[in-house]
């Protein structure tokens, strides 16, 4: 069934092995934890999916750019038809902050207009699919203070430094 043609990947990085899934080309889940010892079940999910460089290419080589330090728009297209209602604005709102810049769960609440949505943002960013190509790791409490992340604090805090921001303490220092 091309239509519901399902590919993935996994390739190594400096962070671990990163898994992407997709439909017909288009990322719908991006796990950094996963490793050769999940294949099992993801085809058991996801039957007839196959391996496929050539389809997630066009993902995997920007975000391996992106995981050397080099400022990376990933402006291809992505699956999220999965998440519904207030998360998947929250998603939307969170992809358009640009590289080496963070905004506060507050700020993007605000975006949203709701002026006390900030637990409801960072809990929609809790269950991100895709995580580093929608970027909730910029996202940070409005003291500056890192705040949470689904792939773990050290991991938000390397990512910011990647992108060329100063974290100290906990805290990230904008200029």
């Amino acid at each position: 069934m091309e239509a519901d043609r399902l590919e993935y990947y996994f390739f190594p990085s400096a962070f671990g092995t990163i898994l992407l899934l997709s439909r017909k080309g288009v990322p719908f889940r991006l796990d950094v934890r996963g490793g050769q010892a999940d294949l099992q079940t993801i085809l058991r999910r996801y039957p007839g999916a196959r391996r496929s460089f050539r389809a997630l290419r066009h993902v995997i080589l920007p975000l391996q750019r992106y995981l050397e330090g080099k400022k990376t728009d990933f402006d291809f297209p992505l699956d999220l038809s999965a998440v519904l209602g207030f998360q998947k604005r929250v998603l939307l709102e969170v992809r358009r902050i640009p590289f080496g810049e963070v905004r506060s769960y507050e700020s993007i609440a605000k975006a949203l207009g709701l002026s006390k949505g900030q637990r409801a943002v960072g809990k929609a960013l809790a269950a991100n699919p895709l995580p580093i190509l929608i970027p909730c790791h910029r996202v940070v409490r409005k003291d500056g203070k890192l705040g949470g992340y689904s792939l773990g604090r050290n991991m938000k805090e390397t990512l910011l430094r990647l992108e060329g921001l100063s974290v100290r303490e906990g805290f990230v220092h904008t200029t």
